[in-house]
């Protein structure tokens, strides 16, 4: 933005010194002149009011998120009141015209990580035998998702592999004792692929929930459908919105940890992935390669894309550590 200043200024001055050696000249010399500086100064102004994705910035509306998640489950999960809601600051400015003055991208992405990121625990519980996934994520399956700006409602906490199988992530030997979640074994992908993740195909007896726990060897899994929860204590995630986010390649989202008897809110972790100058698709975003606020400390030996969610999860709620074997309740 300081370039493009200096280029304004510095075609006015060479434009008035031009018009002053003109003006022994013809009026139509003159207003020839003036004309193509005009242009060029409107050329260089949209120009920047381009992202590096070479998509014109604009404001709102949105298009709208798609649903990936029961309605009742997404309307639960942006209906939570957090004990500390984020104050509107009014940092971002448009500038004169919105091009002059403006809040580049960067600087809101450092502002947004600076005053809202991080993780905020309220409260830890010890000896947790069960957790329950209230809002399980939709796999992305399509580069259209990806690169879409506004379809996915948070890149940041997205990770494939709690998408898939995310009861392997919780319900092991160093996690809890069992997992529940709407979410159904996809029995068929599975077996295709050949991932033996669960022992047995599932029954689904069109009840509403599902209850995984490993088998004796931790190697597999068991799954139940039932009609109740054993869970006292599950977490949600929502996508959240900020002026100019996402049409700067910002996109914001909140894991939340909660009580189910009390609703009461044990820890939240805010976070924001930024996109944008990619090269390789018309929209200049790929929400598989960004930069995030805050950032996992990934723990040696575990994948990078696996360990996201169940860290802060597992730190509020403590998994149970005298282990065995989850005798699962008939219901």
């Amino acid at each position: 933005m300081p370039f493009i200043l200096f280029l304004f200024i510095s075609f006015v001055v060479l434009l008035w010194i031009i018009i002053r050696l003109l003006q022994e000249k013809s009026t139509r010399l003159q207003h020839i002149v003036f004309g193509v500086g005009t242009l060029l100064i409107f050329t260089i102004a949209w120009s920047a009011n381009w992202t590096p994705g070479r998509q014109l910035r604009r404001k709102e509306p949105w298009h709208d998120w798609m649903m990936t998640s029961d309605q009742e489950s997404y309307e639960f999960a942006h209906s939570i009141k957090l004990p500390e809601e984020p104050k509107a600051d009014n940092f971002y400015k448009t500038g004169l015209f919105g091009i002059w003055g403006r809040t580049t991208s960067s600087e809101y992405f450092k502002h947004l990580c600076e005053v809202e990121a991080g993780e905020f625990v309220y409260k830890t519980v010890e000896d947790v035998e069960g957790i329950y996934q209230m809002r399980p994520r939709q796999e992305a399956i399509s580069y259209k998702e990806m690169q879409d700006r506004y379809a996915m409602e948070d890149p940041y906490g997205y990770i494939r592999w709690e998408a898939r199988n995310p009861h392997t992530l919780f319900a092991n030997r160093k996690g809890y004792k069992y997992f529940e979640s709407k979410k159904a074994p996809d029995w068929k992908r599975l077996e295709r692929h050949g991932e033996k993740y669960l022992a047995n195909e599932p029954v689904d007896q069109g009840m509403k929930y599902w209850r995984y726990w490993p088998d004796d060897s931790f190697e597999q899994s068991n799954a139940k459908n039932v009609n109740s929860l054993d869970s006292r204590y599950g977490f949600t995630w929502r996508g959240i919105k900020r002026p100019h986010d996402r049409e700067n390649g910002i996109a914001g989202g909140e894991l939340i940890i909660l009580d189910l008897v009390t609703n009461e809110v044990l820890a939240v972790r805010r976070g924001f992935a930024k996109s944008g100058r990619v090269k390789s698709n018309k929209t200049g975003i790929n929400w598989e390669v960004t930069h995030v606020c805050p950032m996992l400390n990934y723990r040696k030996g575990w994948p990078k894309d696996v360990d996201f969610t169940n860290w802060l999860v597992k730190k509020v709620l403590r998994p149970f550590v005298n282990k065995g074997p989850y005798t699962n309740k008939e219901n």
